[in-house]
């Protein structure tokens, strides 16, 4: 009973590590209420008295968890990735596109000023040639 209860909690702290990266764990929780509530049966049956199915029922709370703390770090890995990938494209490819539209209003402004101050500059010579 007691190394179901720990291997409960340590999923419970794996599964809080998850979500706080973000991570879907709605199925997660179902299987960690599922666990619980055999450990809570296990507990009951140890209190009647019934050692054969407080055993049992402990054994299956246990096994109920088994990869669960592997899939909970996977979730949370992915979900950190996720936050990068968003971070990269949110900021960084917003701050690069800032800065390309800058750099290309200047180019475009240069290139407009040479083209049109050498027109205004040959309109000028003509009006005072009259």
């Amino acid at each position: 009973m007691v190394e179901a209860d720990q291997t409960i909690k340590d999923c419970y702290v794996a599964a809080a590590a998850a979500d706080k990266a973000g991570g879907n764990i709605s199925g997660m929780l179902s299987v960690l209420q599922d666990a619980g509530m055999l450990l809570s049966k296990a507990d009951l049956a140890l209190g009647k008295g019934d050692f054969d199915s407080a055993y049992n029922l402990a054994v299956q709370s246990k096994a109920r968890l088994g990869g669960f703390i592997a899939e909970a770090s996977s979730v949370k890995d992915a979900a950190e990735n996720s936050g990068f990938v968003d971070f990269m494209i949110n900021i960084v490819g917003s701050s690069v596109g800032t800065v390309a539209v800058v750099v290309g209003s200047f180019a475009v402004w240069f290139w407009l000023n040479k083209r049109y101050a050498k027109v205004g500059h040959v309109e000028q010579d003509e009006s005072q040639r009259v």
